[in-house]
């Protein structure tokens, strides 16, 4: 368990790194193996799923369906017993409220989130007892636009020649990423996004940030 565990972290790193997604460019499945969620209930204040809803629309061509386990299991391409007793090794934890792989539901903010009207101990966890079952594809890709419009750093867009073109600008995630073609976690570019946005507004409207106001395209990168 330690040695699998190990790698996973040794795969996050490189996703992180952005190094080797797929050659160095956003997307593919150069990095991790892919690994597939399965999950039949999803909750959120006693609300019906969203991601499928059989009544209104057939299910999206992203998910992978099937009436029992073992077709799930077919069409996935993993051992149907496998998943037979993962599934049923979950639903006797979720039944007691546990969840001692993930720990769903620990902490106060997972149990906010959860199903107050959900009848077992844990508002976050639910046996999966009934199909249909579905499975989604989880693989490794980027966050945003990394790699995308160039600017300077006023926050202009600059052409294909390195200048600043007149009246253009561009922050967030319709800007190139300062991470490259990696995401380290949740809320990296939040920094970088109120930092060019104050910026970008100054120069936009004009204003002067000492040594900032640079009337023509210099800027850093």
């Amino acid at each position: 368990m330690r040695g699998e565990a190990e790698q996973r972290g040794h795969e996050a790193e490189e996703v992180a790194r952005g190094a080797r997604l797929d050659g160095g460019r956003c997307g593919g499945h150069g990095v991790l193996p892919e690994r597939w969620l399965v999950n039949v209930t999803f909750t959120g204040y006693g609300r019906p799923p969203t991601l499928v809803d059989a009544r209104q629309e057939p299910t999206p061509d992203w998910l992978v369906e099937g009436a029992t386990l073992g077709e799930l299991a077919g069409k996935i391409d993993v051992p149907a017993q496998a998943l037979a007793e993962t599934v049923a090794r979950f639903n006797e934890h979720a039944a007691r409220g546990e969840d001692p792989d993930f720990h769903r539901g620990a902490s106060a903010y997972d149990r906010y989130w959860g199903d107050e009207q959900n009848p077992y101990p844990n508002p976050s966890l639910a046996p999966l007892e009934q199909g249909p079952y579905y499975a989604l594809a989880v693989v490794n890709g980027c966050f945003g636009t990394s790699g995308g419009i160039a600017t300077d750093g006023l926050g202009r867009v600059l052409d294909a020649d390195g200048d600043a073109i007149r009246g253009l600008f561009a922050v967030g995630n319709a800007s190139e990423n300062a991470f490259a073609a990696g995401y380290p976690g949740a809320g990296a570019t939040l920094g970088p996004i109120m930092t060019m946005a104050y910026l970008l507004g100054r120069t936009a409207s004009g204003a002067s940030i000492g040594d900032l106001s640079l009337a023509d395209g210099a800027g850093a990168r």
